[in-house]
């Protein structure tokens, strides 16, 4: 009895031992349960020859966990040092997709893991039939692992994988960044990503190389793509000049403005924010193939058009408020197929986010654009060549509550040749939200979401348009749905 005494008294020592060191530094652990579901109301039979396609519907859980370790005393000031380690991981109870057929009486295949699990390598190139996928998936990431230091917010850096903070990137980046600012309303940063993964709670991704370049000999290599902004403040100006490139793929200046006359509001009084915003990607030609007479990047396709060798975007966005009310405004255009790489890697908002607060200031548009169909790679016509994208939305807050209404039209223009661009889009959406307590929340999405495919196009197919094909026809596909979540907060 004695000698199982001290040695529970030791065991006892050895934890507080262990432990106590945890009480000079910050210690910090969080967590979620998210229940999402999405609903669609297009049951049509899966027609493969001419791209016809169902809204898929499909409920998943998602379990989210971040600890979040400070790296120095508690007591140091001045500067700040620390360790994040996080993850998530997914079961999908209901997929409406898993057993459906094509004209052939096949079955095709789940879809959902698209939303839920995708890996297809991770110069995405495996896996690509929708049976090797769904077997393949992956319903689990570690999206949140990098060592974060600061210095007086003059100077700091992150590496690793860590939430982006990129304009024309969402989700998490896995690779570095760093800052400095000579003086108080001047920002240098860099930032490099090798490789993007997701982690939200309609979608689970492994993390894979989103600018990855081909060689003559078909194999892949990934040179990362890279950032160096300048960011100037003045009152209430903020001007920054940037300048994206990945090596041998493209490099794409800019510049964007924004003008708040309100940047600490806190939804009372009005406040006003005009944002501009101009990119211009110039595309490398590739290597060319004396065969077909082609270039590898100038004549591939990206997003059912031809890359072509330079392109502009143009988005202009106006957000009000008055107190809790919110109106926003915005126009969002490209000229030939200038969101050929840098809209690929774009979510602006995710889904299920309430746009009625003032997060809509750290986002380049008004909207989450990824809502169409698992079938044609989930987001809607706003990057694609040549089309102008209106939208509009406004929305409060009350108390717990909150509504938003939401309307967008995107219209796709002719190109040099004369070609008109893939589709048109129309939408409108209600969402409601409602806070439970502190830590459970409920969202809910009913919309409208048509999408009329022109004639050279499919739903699925993302290569170069085939204006001649019989089986490429016009048609009008419903993308209506409903989406819901449930949040659970530890």
């Amino acid at each position: 009895m004695h000698t199982a005494t001290r040695r529970l008294s030791h065991v006892l020592y050895s934890l507080a031992f262990l432990m106590n060191p945890l009480k000079a530094f910050d210690f910090k652990f969080t967590g979620r349960l998210d229940n999402f579901s999405k609903i669609g109301f297009n049951h049509s039979k899966i027609n493969t020859q001419y791209g016809i396609f169902p809204t898929e519907s499909f409920v998943d859980i998602v379990g989210f966990a971040q600890v979040k370790v400070g790296l120095l005393p508690k007591h140091t000031t001045d500067h700040k040092l620390s360790f994040s380690l996080g993850g998530a991981m997914a079961g999908v109870p209901y997929d409406s997709t898993k057993y459906l057929t094509d004209q052939d009486g096949q079955v095709y295949g789940s879809v959902v893991h698209n939303f839920i699990g995708g890996w297809h390598g991770y110069f995405f190139n495996k896996y690509l039939t929708q049976a090797s996928g769904a077997y393949h998936a992956r319903p689990y990431v570690l999206d949140t692992a990098f060592l974060q230091y600061d210095y007086k917010n003059k100077f700091g850096f992150k590496i690793g994988r860590y939430e982006a903070n990129i304009d024309f990137m969402s989700g998490s980046n896995q690779g570095f960044e760093f800052y400095y600012r000579p003086i108080k309303n001047l920002k240098l940063w860099w930032w490099s990503s090798y490789g993007r993964g997701l982690a939200f709670n309609s979608w689970i991704y492994q993390f894979y190389a989103s600018t990855a370049y081909e060689k003559p000999n078909k194999q892949m290599i990934n040179y990362g793509w890279h950032g160096i902004t300048a960011t100037y403040d003045y009152k209430k100006l903020s001007a920054q000049a940037f300048f994206y490139f990945s090596p041998k793929t493209y490099n794409a200046p800019g510049f964007k403005l924004i003008y708040d006359t309100n940047k600490n509001f806190e939804l009372v009084g009005f406040r006003s924010q005009t944002l501009l915003m101009v990119t211009v990607p110039i595309y490398d030609s590739g290597w060319y193939n004396p065969l077909t007479k082609t270039y590898s990047i100038w004549d591939s396709a990206q997003h059912g058009a031809l890359v072509g060798k330079y392109g502009v975007t143009l988005n202009i966005r106006q957000a009000f408020w008055w107190n809790r009310l919110a109106i926003i405004l915005g126009l969002y255009n490209t000229f030939g197929n200038s969101d050929a790489f840098l809209g690929s890697h774009t979510m602006p908002m995710g889904n299920n986010t309430s746009y009625v607060n003032n997060y809509v200031s750290s986002s380049i548009i008004g909207f989450d654009f990824w809502d169409n169909t698992a079938y044609d790679g989930l987001a809607d016509a706003t990057t694609n060549a040549n089309t102008t994208t209106i939208y509009g939305s406004v929305g409060s807050i009350y108390k717990k509550f909150a509504w938003h209404i939401f309307g967008r039209v995107s219209n796709a223009n002719r190109n040099a040749q004369g070609h008109i661009g893939r589709s048109n889009e129309y939408s409108a959406a209600l969402s409601l939200d409602y806070a439970f307590t502190r830590s459970v929340f409920l969202h809910f999405k009913i919309e409208y979401y048509g999408v009329q495919m022109h004639q050279g196009y499919q739903v699925g197919y993302f290569g170069a348009p085939q204006f001649n094909n019989p089986d490429f026809r016009a048609n009008y596909q419903d993308r209506s749905h409903i989406m819901t979540n449930v949040t659970l907060k530890f």
